[in-house]
Formats: C-alpha cells, structure tokens, sequence
C-alpha cells in the first residue's frame, strides 16, 4: 500500500502523474454524485486522462463488483509497478548530457507523519543555479514563446533546470543554442499529460517558477489539466507564477537580468 497525500494537498495529481506515464492502469474513483468535488479541475483532468491512456476506470460498486468476478484475474498481471511506485520529475544527475530522459524522485511516496518532503528556501536566496523554470504554451501562443525563449536565452541559461511540455520544449530547443539542450526536460505534450507533470514538480517542490503563455481567446479541449498547473501553484505560496509575455519578459529583464539568486518570502 502506498498512501498519497490527500486530494486537497494534491494527490489526484500525483495519481494524474502515474496514469499520463502509464504506471496505473486500473482506477475505482467513488464521487458523490450530489455533490460538486468530483468536478474539481484535477478530478476531470484525472477522469480525461484515465480515458485517454486507456486506463480502466470502476466508478460505481456494480463495475468494480463485475470486475472482480470477470476481469480481476486477468488484471492481476497487467502492468505490474514496483511499489512504491516511482515518481518522475527531472533528469538524473548522470544524465545531465541526455535531456529529455526523466530524473527518478527516489523518497518515498509514503508518509506516515502526513508531511511531504520539500526544499526549505522561506527567506533566503536561491540561486537561479538550484531553480527549475517551467516553459508551457498554448498552440496560438507558442510562436511568442519561442520568441520570449530567443530574447532571453542568457536568462532562461541561468536556471539550473528547464522544464517543457513537448511541442514547446521541442520548438524552444530548434530556436535556441544547443546549450540549452543540456537544461531542457521535455516531458508529454499537455493534452497527453505534460501539463500534469509539470503540476506535479511543483507540488514536489521541484519547480520554483512557471511560464505559463495562455490563450485567453480560444478554447481548450484539456482546459482542466490547465487549471491543474494553476492549482499547484496555488498550493505552493512561494512558486512565482507567470502567465502572460508581458509580465514574463519584465520578471527575466527586472528580477532575473544581472542577479544570481532570488529569495521569497513565505
């Protein structure tokens, strides 16, 4: 058994996180169906992605009823994960020169005094050196992104991490010097889960600030893991949350430009 956190301190994400990188394959989410939780963002975008991965999903007690009578046996051996299950968020320290392979977050995921693990940083500067930036976009907004990317090349560089949702990381990397290749996590696109890894660095405490270039005029048919990234950082007080071109280049000009560490205040 592998507790997680509970599903206000993000644990559907985390749940998220192991359905989008096929480490769960059966789910059995039981919602009341009077009430509104189970239309919270990171449930739909937990519901959207199970059904996207093909992951079985029991929601009632006649499925998981029927399952175990006519399924379980055969589902016994399906995709069998260690245990606990082993969380993705990086690059390896090894793997520094082989970017878009994915860094092992080796504590347990399991806690028997209900607290997490996380870097302490309240009130004293980090270095750019030991942060994460996250880079996402929407379609329409990726050209502004790549062109962000290529004006701040020198300020992105500083950051000891950057982490990209696919076709954003992808194009960033075509743009920009090959140095950057070395920083650069890709991780899915954001309709097949790249939105939720992300959200789930940053409840890990291993992503400090956030991109984000939304689309203010068109809809999004993955809107809720959107939301989930906006939700993770709402959880996480001291993740500086970017979310348009304006404010992002005058955050690398004012606060990244010139300086070497930064230092937020809980």
């Amino acid at each position: 058994m592998t507790r997680l956190p509970g599903g206000n301190e993000g644990g559907v994400i985390v749940l998220s996180n192991f359905i989008s990188n096929r480490q769960c394959s059966i789910v059995w989410p039981f919602f009341d169906p009077f009430d509104t939780h189970w239309l919270r963002p990171d449930i739909l975008a937990f519901q959207r992605l199970a059904d996207h991965c093909h992951a079985k999903r029991l929601m009632n007690r006649g499925s998981v009823l029927t399952w175990f009578e006519h399924e379980a046996e055969a589902d016994a051996s399906r995709n069998l994960q260690p245990c606990p299950p082993t969380l993705r968020l990086g690059l390896e320290e090894d793997e520094e020169e082989r970017p878009g392979l994915p860094f092992t977050y080796r504590k347990p995921l399991i806690c028997h005094d209900g607290k997490q693990p996380r870097i302490e940083w309240q009130g004293r500067p980090l270095a750019f050196a030991d942060m994460t930036v996250a880079l996402i976009a929407h379609y329409e907004m990726k050209p502004r992104m790549i062109d962000f990317a290529i004006d701040h090349e020198r300020e992105l560089y500083k950051f000891g991490r950057i982490l990209a949702t696919g076709t954003t990381g992808h194009e960033v990397l075509a743009a920009t010097g090959r140095k950057m290749e070395k920083k650069m996590v890709r991780y899915h696109s954001g309709p097949k889960g790249g939105d939720i890894e992300i959200a789930t660095a940053i409840l890990y405490d291993q992503c400090h600030v956030v991109i984000f270039f939304v689309d203010p005029l068109n809809p999004h048919p993955h809107i809720e893991d959107v939301r989930v990234v906006f939700q993770s950082c709402m959880f996480k007080d001291q993740v500086v949350m970017i979310t348009n071109e304006m404010h992002a280049r005058e955050f690398m000009s004012r606060v990244v430009r010139g300086k070497e560490a930064l230092t937020l205040n809980s």
